[in-house]
C-alpha cells in the first residue's frame, strides 16, 4: 500500500526535495488515485510562539476584494478562516488533511475518510459524519461541482468516517476536496427549511460577525478551534479597491496587513522602516481572453494577428517592474502536465499586419475593438494602455473599458466583449481538467472565450486513469487553445506583493492564494 504525505504543487521544489525520478512516481500515484492513504500533516500556516499570543488584539486587514454576499463554495468562506474541507493546500503546496486526518480507496471509485475528533462548529456544535454528508452530497447535485463529484455518493459509515462513491474513477479527488466549494458547513445554522444558504457557519479559526457591503467584514476569533487559539480576538477586513491606497495605509500603520500590493509601490514599501514586503509566485497568470463567436475577434486571423502584435517582454519590463516573466502558457511548465514547448505565437508586427490584411483591416478601413478590464488587480487597467498602444502600433484601434470584474464577467459570459484582460488562477482546484471545463468548455462559469472546439476531448480527458496519457491530452489541448486558435493570449506570470506591519508575525501569502487569514498571524 502506497503512503504519501501530500502532493507538491511545484515541479521545482518536488526536484529540489526528491529528485527529477520522484516525480512521475509520487505525483502521478495520488493525481491517478494510486494513493491509498494520506495522513494529515501540521497545523497550516507558520507558527507563532504561544507566549507572543495576544488573543486580545485586533487586526485590521485590507483587500482588494470582498464577496458578493457570503455563498455556498465562496473562496471568500476559506480564505478567510471560516470554513475548511476534509482536505486543503497548505503553505508547503501539499495536500494534507484538514477536517480529515487520513483517506484511501477502498476501489477505484470509492474513497474512505476518517474525521478529526475535537472538532467543534462556530456555534458549538460537533463535527461529526452527518454533516460532512449533507455538505458534500448538496454539492455532489449541485450544478456549480465539478462534472465528476456530480451524482456522488456520500454515505456516514459511522460517526467519524465517511466514504465518497463517485459516478467514476476521479484520479483528482483530492484537488476538489480541497477547494472552497467543498467547504463542510454546520447544517442546521448555515442552511434554511427550503435548503437556501443563510450564514457561513465553518469549522475555521475565524467567525463572521458582521458583513457591510463595500466597507468591512468583521471576524471573530473562534476560541475552540481544533488548531488553537487564533492569535488575534477580532479582525477587521476592508475593503479597499485602490492598490495605492493600500499601500498607503501600511505606510501610514492604519492597515496591519495588506494583500495585492501594485508592483509601483513596492519599492517605497521595502524602503519604510515600519513594512515587511512578501513575494510569491502564484499558478495566476494574466491573459487575454477573446470571444471567439464575436464580429471582430470571431475572425482566427484578427486573433492570431492580436497575439502576434504583443511584447510581452515590454509589458514585464514596464508595467509588471520586472515581478513577474513573460509566460506564453495557461499553466505553469513546470507543473506535471506543464507544456515546456508551448511558446505562443512570437512578437512580428509584420505578420500581425499580414493577417489583419487577410481579414480585410488595414490603413483604410481598420480594426476597431474594446478591450475590457477591472480595477481590483491594480495592473490591469496600465496593462491594457500598453496593449492599445501596442496594437496600435499594427493597426488596432483598441478603447479600454474598466468596470467591475463581475460586470466584465457576466458581459463576456454573454458574448459582449471582444477582449477580457483579466488576471486567472488555473488551479483554484488544483488539477487543470476544471479549468479546461470552466474556461473552454461550452457552458463553462468563466467561459469569456465562448469557446467550444474541445468540449468532447475535455470531457474524454477527465476520465482517463493513466496519468502520462491525461496529462499528454492536456498538453495537446492547451497548445490548440493558445496557438492554434489564438482564443487566449497570456502574458506573464504572477508574483503576488503583499505586505505586512513589521509587529505582525505568523503570516505568509499562500501558494494557491486559498488561504490569508489563519490562526497563526500574531499582532505584538
Amino acid at each position: 500500500m502506497l503512503r504519501s504525505r501530500g502532493l507538491l504543487f511545484s515541479r521545482r521544489l518536488f526536484v529540489r526535495a526528491f529528485g527529477t525520478a520522484a516525480i512521475s512516481g509520487a505525483v502521478g500515484a495520488l493525481l491517478a488515485g494510486r494513493s491509498a492513504t494520506a495522513a494529515a500533516a501540521s497545523v497550516v500556516g507558520p507558527h507563532a510562539p504561544a507566549g507572543l499570543r495576544q488573543t486580545s488584539r485586533t487586526l485590521t486587514f485590507v483587500d482588494s476584494f470582498e464577496p458578493k454576499s457570503y455563498a455556498d463554495g465562496d473562496i471568500f468562506v476559506m480564505r478567510e478562516g471560516i470554513g475548511q474541507g476534509l482536505l486543503r493546500i497548505n503553505f508547503q503546496s501539499q495536500f494534507e488533511g484538514a477536517l480529515a486526518t487520513s483517506w484511501s480507496l477502498d476501489d477505484p471509485a470509492t474513497w474512505r475518510f476518517t474525521l478529526r475528533s475535537g472538532v467543534t462548529f462556530h456555534n458549538g456544535v460537533p463535527l461529526d459524519a452527518g454533516a460532512v454528508v449533507a455538505s458534500l452530497q448538496r454539492l455532489a447535485e449541485s450544478k456549480n461541482a465539478a462534472a465528476a463529484f456530480r451524482g456522488a455518493a456520500i454515505t456516514a459509515v459511522d460517526a467519524a468516517t465517511v466514504t465518497i462513491r463517485t459516478v467514476a474513477p476521479v484520479p483528482y479527488l483530492p484537488a476538489i476536496l480541497a477547494d472552497s466549494k467543498a467547504v463542510i458547513y454546520e447544517p442546521s445554522a448555515s442552511f434554511g427549511a427550503d435548503g437556501s444558504f443563510i450564514a457561513p457557519v465553518g469549522t475555521g479559526p475565524f467567525k463572521l460577525v458582521d458583513f457591510r457591503p463595500g466597507d468591512r467584514r468583521v471576524l471573530e476569533a473562534h476560541t475552540a478551534y481544533w488548531g488553537g487559539t487564533p492569535g488575534v480576538g477580532q479582525v477587521q477586513y476592508l475593503t479597499v479597491p485602490q492598490g495605492q491606497t493600500r499601500a498607503n495605509m501600511i505606510r501610514s500603520g492604519e492597515a496591519d496587513i495588506a494583500r495585492i500590493i501594485n508592483p509601483a509601490d513596492l519599492a517605497a514599501l521595502q524602503a519604510a522602516p515600519n513594512a515587511r514586503v512578501f513575494t510569491l509566485p502564484l499558478p495566476r497568470v494574466r491573459l487575454l481572453y477573446l470571444n471567439v463567436q464575436g464580429p471582430r475577434t470571431g475572425d482566427v486571423r484578427v486573433r492570431r494577428a492580436l497575439a502576434h502584435a504583443v511584447d510581452r517582454e515590454t509589458i514585464v519590463q514596464t508595467v509588471l517592474e520586472n515581478q513577474g516573466a513573460s509566460q506564453a502558457a495557461i499553466f505553469n511548465p513546470a507543473y506535471p502536465w506543464g507544456n515546456a514547448g508551448l511558446t505562443g505565437l512570437p512578437f512580428d508586427q509584420s505578420a500581425a499586419r499580414t493577417l489583419l490584411a487577410e481579414a480585410g483591416y488595414g490603413p483604410s478601413s481598420p480594426l476597431a475593438l474594446t478591450i475590457t478590464t477591472y480595477p481590483s488587480r491594480p495592473e490591469l487597467p496600465l496593462l491594457a494602455q500598453v496593449l492599445q498602444q501596442q496594437f496600435a502600433d499594427v493597426g488596432v484601434q483598441a478603447e479600454i473599458s474598466v468596470v467591475e470584474g463581475s460586470v466584465m464577467e457576466g458581459a463576456g459570459l454573454r458574448g459582449e466583449n471582444d477582449i477580457s484582460l483579466v488576471a486567472r488562477n488555473p488551479l483554484f482546484l488544483f488539477d487543470p481538467q476544471a479549468t479546461f471545463e470552466s474556461d473552454f468548455s461550452s457552458g463553462g462559469s468563466y467561459n469569456l472565450t465562448r469557446y467550444a472546439s474541445l468540449d468532447a476531448e475535455i470531457a474524454a480527458a477527465g476520465t482517463l486513469q493513466d496519468t502520462t496519457d491525461r496529462y499528454a491530452r492536456y498538453r495537446q489541448m492547451e497548445q490548440q487553445i493558445v496557438e492554434q486558435d489564438a482564443a487566449a493570449i497570456v502574458l506573464s506570470s504572477y508574483i503576488q506583493i503583499d505586505a505586512t506591519q513589521a509587529t505582525i508575525s505568523g503570516y505568509q501569502p499562500h501558494p494557491a492564494d486559498y488561504l490569508a487569514l489563519t490562526e497563526q498571524i500574531v499582532k505584538a
